[in-house]
């Protein structure tokens, strides 16, 4: 039986990476699945390990893994590059599963190449616990954080527009949303 291919994607502070990594603690016990660790330019924040977290690596070795056809998505946001590697699909096609937390350029690149990928948007209910999320994490000057949120208008209007999420979870209490990812996971992989 072949894996699946769950990419999530929200706004900066939706809770995106925390909802991952949670509800793999639990699927990981039952199930052959994966979070795909993604390469990136972008410098190691603290408590980050290379080839855990990311895969850290220099502009000029990410171009070249372009050029190179090694990614099956790309982008560059916030002035670095982010992009997985395409050689999971060999994996899936074993029978691995892997779940990728992505912006909306990465999801669109990824159905353009394998459009059986299952999409879930992660948001909160409100701008005002977005941006309480955003504040409470400490990693971002204000400046930085009236970026994002820019960024997370443009972003929903976007996802609204193209409408290529087919499934949407709202983050406001953790449990339940986690229960949710963990619940549309088992039942694609189980399918």
């Amino acid at each position: 039986m072949s894996g699946k291919l769950f990419v999530i994607s929200g706004s900066s502070g939706a809770g995106k990476t925390t909802l991952v990594t949670a509800a793999l603690e639990h699927l990981e016990k039952k199930y052959p699945i994966e979070r795909i660790i993604t390469y990136t330019t972008r410098a190691v924040r603290s408590g980050e390990v290379n080839g855990q977290h990311y895969h850290f690596i220099t502009v000029e070795e990410f171009e070249k893994k372009i050029e190179q056809g090694f990614f099956i998505e790309w982008s560059n946001w916030y002035d670095n590059y982010y992009g997985s590697p395409i050689s999971i699909l060999k994996n899936i096609k074993n029978g691995t599963s892997f779940i990728a937390v992505l912006d909306q350029v990465g999801a669109r690149s990824v159905l353009e190449i394998y459009p059986e990928a299952i999409l879930v948007w992660i948001k909160p209910s409100s701008l005002s616990l977005l941006i309480g999320r955003l504040k409470k994490r400490g990693k971002n000057t204000p400046e930085e954080i009236q970026i994002r949120l820019q960024k997370a208008a443009v972003e929903l209007e976007q996802k609204e527009r193209e409408g290529l999420y087919g499934i949407t979870i709202i983050n406001d209490v953790f449990i339940t949303a986690k229960d949710e990812l963990i619940s549309i996971v088992k039942e694609n992989i189980e399918a």
